[in-house]
């Protein structure tokens, strides 16, 4: 965690440091930070969709001498391994407003949601359903981070 917060104050001009001092101002914090890391998430998630709409693109990937097949396989897996992270990303969230005393680096969707504190709350069942709906994209990410992807193979949708 930066212990210097800065905000543009748009009217002067000028960098505004905040440094927080008490336990509830650090909790606003980091709260702040992870609602950015989540919206940066997002952001990436939607941009590797953008990619691989993008038309015209042969002329570019020629004179760069990339492969059409690994253009397409890496913005796939990238998009993959974003979008079955953001479970995990959305439990550091809960953890930091729930107060759980896990450490952020120990924090995951499992862990989170077996915490004694938030375990029968609304959001873990939420977060569960959403893991559960995207079981396939976590293997499949499992898969690609912990064994190399998909270098010789021919991607296919999952059924």
């Amino acid at each position: 965690m930066n212990d210097d917060f800065h905000e543009k104050n748009r009217s002067k001009g000028r960098t505004i440091y905040f440094r927080p001092d008490t336990v509830g101002e650090k909790k606003i914090l980091r709260i702040y930070e992870q609602q950015k890391a989540i919206e940066l998430q997002l952001k990436d998630i939607l941009t590797t969709l953008t990619y691989l709409k993008l038309k015209k693109i042969d002329p570019i990937l020629k004179h760069n001498n990339i492969d059409k097949i690994d253009y397409i396989r890496f913005n796939y897996e990238n998009h993959l391994i974003r979008v079955a992270s953001f479970p995990d990303i959305l439990a550091i969230l809960g953890g930091i407003v729930y107060e759980t005393g896990l450490a952020e680096r120990d924090i995951n969707w499992n862990t989170l949601s077996r915490h004694p504190k938030i375990k029968n709350l609304n959001c873990t069942v939420i977060l569960t359903n959403f893991v559960n709906q995207i079981k396939n994209l976590r293997n499949e990410r499992h898969r690609i981070i912990h064994f190399g992807g998909h270098k010789n193979e021919i991607i296919e949708p999952h059924k």
